[in-house]
């Protein structure tokens, strides 16, 4: 599937979720990275992301992925906050 639809991203984060659950967190890992090149505005991703840097030991990459997706999630909040208020 991968080969018909390379930018199709629900294909990657499933990827990923199944290499997490087998274990295998750096073909894990890059199935992530793969899915925010298609779109970094996921935070379901990023979540995933840090999960993965925890388990690896990899402090300062699990922080900078916290301070990304809690970006997407105050900027998620702001906009459900504006379209409340118009």
């Amino acid at each position: 599937m991968l080969e018909i639809y390379p930018d199709y991203i629900g294909l990657h984060m499933v990827l990923g979720k199944i290499y997490m659950e087998k274990g295998n967190l750096s073909k894990a890992e890059e199935a992530f990275q793969t899915a925010i090149s298609i779109n970094p505005f996921d935070p379901v991703i990023h979540d995933s992301l840090i999960y993965i840097y925890e388990e690896q030991g990899k402090k300062e990459s699990a922080d900078r992925e916290r301070e990304i997706m809690n970006i997407l999630l105050r900027r998620e909040t702001d906009n459900e906050q504006q379209s409340v208020s118009e």
